[in-house]
């Protein structure tokens, strides 16, 4: 799950601002400010989904900000309008908290023994795997068109929430026993 959201993750937003400046011929100061507000969007997403989690729990906490991600991402690659994407960039990053989640989620699956292990591991390898998203998108890109890679990104993104289905909800569940030392 980690690996799928942060390959797409990592993939979209790495070639993002050069989508906005060849696709949408928005000039590269612009393409700054864009960028600035669609982070601002970021920040407030991470705070409020810190309240969402304690909420709803981690599980759906994360689902909404997997499925968040991977719908508003291809609504911002087909907007055109300058406008539309000054004000899609923030509600698509707002969505992007799921690795402040992760860390939460994640550490809770294992015992308290090795809960930093497990849940670094975890990450981890899904951030190794990320590594190779900007070159994969690329070389899509070569071909296709950044468009259609960032869409692809987002269905990554979708993979990854319905991955998450399938794992443990934690929020009812009795704490994992520590192992025997």
């Amino acid at each position: 799950m980690a690996a799928l959201a942060l390959f797409g993750w990592w993939g979209g937003s790495t070639w993002l601002p050069t989508f906005l400046h060849t696709d949408r011929g928005i000039p590269a100061a612009t393409v700054a400010l864009f960028m600035t507000v669609l982070n601002l969007g970021m920040f407030v997403g991470y705070n409020v989904f810190g309240l969402i989690a304690d909420r709803i729990g981690r599980k759906y906490a994360l689902l909404l900000s997997l499925a968040g991600v991977g719908l508003t991402l291809p609504l911002y690659v087909v907007a055109a309008d300058r406008t539309a994407l000054l004000w899609l960039g923030p509600l698509f990053a707002f969505f992007a908290a799921f690795s402040g989640i992760f860390g939460a989620y994640l550490g809770e699956l294992f015992p308290t023994r090795v809960r930093a292990t497990g849940a670094g591991f975890c990450f981890n390898v899904g951030r190794g795997v990320s590594a190779l998203a900007p070159l994969a998108l690329g070389a899509l890109a070569t071909g296709a068109g950044l468009g259609t890679g960032l869409l692809v990104c987002a269905g990554i993104i979708l993979c990854a929430a319905v991955v998450m289905t399938f794992l443990p909800n934690l929020r009812s569940a009795a704490p994992v026993p520590a192992l025997a030392t």
